[in-house]
C-alpha cells in the first residue's frame, strides 16, 4: 500500500527543509573556520589518561595536554582522534576564536587539523546536491 500524497509531499518538504538546515550549518561552520584562521594555535603532547565509552574508536580519549613550549597544560582535555600506541599523540589546540576548543575542552590531532577546514564545505556540497538531485527527480511527480 502506498501512502497518500499529502504524505509524500510533506515528507519531502521535511527532507528539503532538514537538508537545507544542514548545508546552512556547514556554511555557518566553515565560515567560523574563515573567521578563525588567524586565531593563535598551539601544538603539544597529549597524553591519554583514560577512555570514557561512546567515542568513535570505541572510547573516547581523555588526558592531559601540555603545549610545546610548557606555558599551557590543559587537564581531562577530551581528543578527537586516537592517540599512538604508547598512548600520547602531537595535537593542537586553540584557545581563542568562534570555535574555540577552549569552549569544547578538545585538543586536536595532525588528521582532526588537516580535515578541519574541509569537512563543512563537503558537508555543504553534500547537502546541496542532495537538494538538487532529489529536486529534479521528484520533480512533477505527486506520488
Amino acid at each position: 500500500m502506498t501512502p497518500p500524497r499529502w504524505v509524500k509531499r510533506f515528507l519531502r518538504m521535511l527532507f528539503f527543509v532538514v537538508m537545507g538546515g544542514v548545508a546552512l550549518i556547514g556554511v555557518g561552520i566553515g565560515i567560523a573556520g574563515i573567521i578563525d584562521a588567524n586565531q593563535p594555535t598551539y601544538w603539544g603532547t597529549f597524553t591519554e589518561e583514560s577512555c570514557v565509552e561512546g567515542g568513535r574508536f570505541g572510547c573516547r580519549s581523555v588526558g592531559t595536554w601540555v603545549s610545546d613550549d610548557g606555558t599551557i597544560r590543559l587537564e581531562d582535555v577530551y581528543l578527537d582522534g586516537k592517540p599512538d600506541s604508547d598512548g600520547t599523540v602531537d595535537a593542537r589546540y586553540q584557545p581563542s576564536g568562534v570555535d574555540n576548543d577552549a569552549d569544547d575542552n578538545i585538543v586536536h590531532t595532525f588528521t582532526g587539523v588537516a580535515l578541519e577546514p574541509l569537512v563543512p564545505w563537503i558537508l555543504t556540497a553534500l547537502a546541496a546536491g542532495s537538494i538538487f538531485w532529489y529536486g529534479r527527480k521528484w520533480r512533477g511527480t505527486s506520488t
